[in-house]
């Protein structure tokens, strides 16, 4: 995988992590209501973007790193918990998964190439599903500590649950799905071509 490949993946994980980061710090801190203020925000933001950018894209990368890291840990329990053998689903162990993963690695850039693009995909959902879990609560937080007592707090409240429950939820099924596919393939590839090399 191309560092370039890596260094735009983080960047899209860690634009998840800024929404809800930017949140806890409005429930915090609050935010400028009145429209002189926000009129003066703006314009401030307008003069300061190209200053600025490449500080928040090097803070978004950042947060990047973080929250895979944290997502890897967590989803890397949800996946021994349902690998009830201890490797990895089609693999006794995850050292014969590993062997297999290099040893194709080794002899097809083609299939190197595409597991890792799989990988990718694999590291996407599983990160915007833990950004999504934390959103929830930072925008619940917003909503219900900054917005006036007139809002209708209830329904943003269940819009909020719902939208990123169902984010989260959807990230959490397509990680587990892409991850067990994933498997097949590799045990499938691994097979196949470990039978050519034999007959050869």
């Amino acid at each position: 995988m191309s560092t370039t490949s890596l260094f735009v993946e983080l960047l899209i994980i860690g634009a998840g992590a800024t929404v809800w980061v930017a949140l806890f710090l409005f429930a915090v801190v609050g935010f400028p209501t009145e429209a002189s203020a926000l009129q003066n925000l703006v314009k401030d933001s307008e003069s300061l973007l190209f200053m600025a950018a490449p500080a928040f894209i090097a803070f978004t990368y950042l947060l990047g790193i973080i929250v895979d890291r944290w997502a890897d840990t967590l989803f890397g329990n949800f996946a021994r918990r349902q690998d009830t053998d201890g490797g990895f689903f089609m693999f006794k162990t995850k050292e014969e998964a590993r062997e297999a993963r290099t040893f194709l690695y080794e002899r097809s850039s083609a299939l190197r190439d595409l597991f890792e693009y799989g990988r990718s995909r694999l590291r996407v959902c599983r990160g915007w599903g833990l950004n999504a879990a934390l959103t929830g609560p930072a925008a619940l937080l917003v909503i219900w500590i900054q917005l006036p007592p007139d809002a209708p707090r209830i329904l943003f409240t269940v819009v909020t649950v719902v939208g990123c429950g169902l984010l989260a939820m959807g990230c959490y099924r397509a990680w587990k799905n892409l991850l067990r596919g994933e498997s097949a393939r590799l045990f499938a590839q691994y097979n196949q071509l470990h039978a050519e090399l034999k007959a050869e």
